[in-house]
């Protein structure tokens, strides 16, 4: 079932990437005006909550690349189904470009046991609660249920150590994968608020550096902005 104020992109249809940049601009406006429908694609649960994060894991870093790429909005994509090796597929004169798409969440904790994924849905959820983020991760959920977050200023050396690991744990999920044929997205989630100027690049090529390339075609690893796009 389609999310309130997203339409439904079913999987193994052809749609082209304008259709999604439409849907993502007409997104953003419905949750300008309606906050409680903003906090719900936020934080999402209930009977919509498969649909939403399928746009926020898929259908989102998909119109990014989309948009770091130049493509035009004639250009096609599908979804595919489940179980396929490829999550998405692109339509290009050469043939399909394959796609696998991962997204690496800032991880605060740096322990072992860190899950950068369930820091970022603490975090949404604080927001949803007060409005405003306080403080930083690593977020938790006290016994009263409020969610709490570091309150100390961390210093330049911490939030990028935030984003190397968010990143490491990205690299290490597909570190074993054969990727021959196949393209792989790394959506690093809100790492642009944390870097500036060269940062991010210089974030992302020491990452792989130290941590080694997965084995695909291309792996490319962007974020929202222009200037927040590396390809190795």
């Amino acid at each position: 079932m389609p999310a309130p104020g997203y339409p439904n992109f079913e999987r193994g249809h052809f749609y082209p990437i304008g259709a999604l940049r439409e849907a993502e601009a007409d997104l953003l406006s419905v949750r300008k005006a309606d906050r409680q429908l903003s906090a719900m694609w936020r934080a999402p649960t209930g009977k919509h909550a498969r649909s939403i994060n399928l746009r926020n894991t898929e259908l989102y870093p998909l119109k990014a690349f989309a948009d770091h790429k130049g493509f035009p909005d004639a250009i096609r994509f599908r979804l595919s189904q489940a179980g396929d090796a490829a999550d998405a597929q692109i339509e290009q004169s050469s043939g399909l470009l394959n796609l696998q798409i991962t997204v690496a969440n800032l991880d605060w904790d740096g322990g072992e046991s860190s899950n950068p994924g369930f820091q970022h849905r603490l975090e949404m959820e604080s927001l949803n609660s007060k409005d405003v983020l306080s403080g930083h991760g690593p977020f938790r959920r006290a016994l009263d249920g409020r969610i709490l977050g570091q309150e100390s200023v961390y210093s330049d050396q911490d939030r990028l150590d935030a984003c190397r690991r968010g990143l490491q744990k990205a690299l290490q999920r597909k570190a074993t994968h054969d990727g021959r044929g196949f393209d792989l997205l790394i959506y690093t989630r809100a790492f642009y608020i944390q870097t500036i100027d060269s940062e991010y690049e210089l974030v992302a090529r020491s990452v792989v550096e130290r941590h080694g390339r997965p084995k695909f075609d291309h792996v490319h690893i962007f974020d929202e902005p222009q200037g927040c796009y590396v390809e190795i």
